[in-house]
């Protein structure tokens, strides 16, 4: 775990920190080096914020479906769940995170972030997906977002761009890069 030479037996040691720092402060070589960070942490990790079914939630332009703890219904084009992210810390200290939603929904889903310096959503802050036509299985959606100074407490989720009912099972939040500490020598 973490950024280790191909061969296991090196001696080498773990440089996941050095690159972190690097790619913090945009040197050149990161820019080509042939890694994704999914590579640096196996599986996905724990979670720093979870919704799940019947969880309490802030909605706009759409409600849940009475009776039921995971079925919403939109009644607009631009429906909206905000999400007050319980890791604040956390967050602010992260600079690369995954959001996974699992849902049953069609249409175009968009997630916006705020960061520190930023409080207010926009589209530069903001990511689409693509939905596939809904089925009886569930599909996984993933969010890659970068934020070099780190997030804020607050997501937007709009799960569709249209009118309609959906299932949103989850959505969990990842931090798979925090902010790497400045080396002493540079403070």
């Amino acid at each position: 775990q973490g950024l280790r030479p191909p061969n296991e037996e090196s001696e080498l040691p773990d440089s996941l920190g050095a690159f972190a720092y690097a790619w913090h402060t945009n040197a050149s070589f990161v820019r080509t080096f042939p890694l994704t960070f999914v590579t640096f942490t196996a599986g996905h990790g724990v979670s720093i914020y979870e919704y799940s079914a019947g969880s309490e939630i802030s909605l706009h332009q759409m409600r849940r479906v009475l009776g039921t703890l995971n079925r919403f219904e939109a009644y607009d084009n631009d429906p909206q769940m905000v999400l007050q992210m319980h890791s604040a810390e956390k967050l602010r200290t992260c600079m690369l995170l995954d959001i996974v939603v699992e849902m049953r929904a069609e249409g175009l889903a968009q997630i916006f972030y705020t960061t520190v310096s930023a409080s207010t959503f926009s589209e530069e802050r903001s990511q689409q997906r693509a939905l596939e036509q809904p089925s009886s299985a569930s599909q996984m959606v993933l969010f890659r977002l970068k934020s070099l100074e780190g997030f804020g407490p607050v997501l937007r989720f709009d799960p569709v761009n249209h009118p309609g009912e959906m299932d949103i099972l989850s959505i969990r939040a990842y931090c798979r890069l925090p902010v790497p500490p400045v080396p002493h020598s540079l403070s």
